[in-house]
């Protein structure tokens, strides 16, 4: 057996020195939970404490809604309303305001829920017409969307699971999806589905945690 022999690691070179994480050890039965568990772990170290009541996470989904579609669900008077659009010291809201519903995994919260396929999921968002405009495949393309559609709906589904979190901030745009951030739960709703997005990391997880792990 050679020196730099290892075993149950074969991927870590013991000689050479590798740093030794779930992070940065390639082997493929680190699931896909415990990566991302690693990951908010060497975030989290990088960062002052979060405050009581702040959670680290993984932002998964950022759809756009309107006023009306909040108020329909929560009322405009509402204090849950109130936490939402004052969060960011900007307290008004008018008729064409952009309030912006995030859907985060909370290792700590959500770690038993499946892990919904980006990947599926982007491919039915695409318009093929949009996709294919520069290109002669429009008619292929437009023939194997419905499909993508059927294939994305399970995943949305699995989706839908996770904790939906508003931003609103007329000075910002949409909070990036495979980026990390900071979510915190309103004490006007008795659940721990719904919250308020405070703020969005400069890190990523969606480059290091593959789709074909889930």
């Amino acid at each position: 057996m050679s020196g730099n022999s290892n075993k149950d690691n074969p991927n870590i070179d013991l000689v050479s020195g590798k740093y030794v994480s779930e992070l940065a050890n390639n082997n493929q039965r680190v699931e896909v939970f415990d990566k991302l568990k690693a990951i908010v772990d060497e975030v989290q170290a990088r960062h002052q404490a979060p405050k009581p009541g702040h959670y680290l996470g993984c932002l998964l989904d950022t759809v756009k809604r309107d006023v009306d579609y909040l108020d329909g669900l929560y009322g405009q008077e509402s204090k849950f309303f109130s936490d939402i659009v004052s969060e960011h010291g900007k307290s008004k809201v008018t008729k064409n305001s952009v309030i912006y519903e995030c859907r985060v995994h909370i290792p700590e919260l959500t770690g038993m829920l499946p892990w919904p396929s980006q990947v599926t999921i982007n491919a039915a968002k695409s318009d093929p017409a949009e996709a294919a405009a520069e290109t002669n495949d429009a008619k292929q393309r437009a023939k194997e969307y419905p499909d993508k559609v059927a294939r994305a709906f399970p995943e949305m589904m699995k989706l839908l699971l996770y904790p939906k979190f508003y931003f609103f901030d007329p000075d910002a745009g949409a909070p990036p999806p495979g980026r990390m951030c900071v979510v915190k739960f309103s004490d006007s709703m008795p659940t721990k589905g719904l919250g308020v997005y405070v703020e969005t990391l400069s890190e990523a997880w969606i480059e290091i945690v593959s789709d074909d792990l889930a």
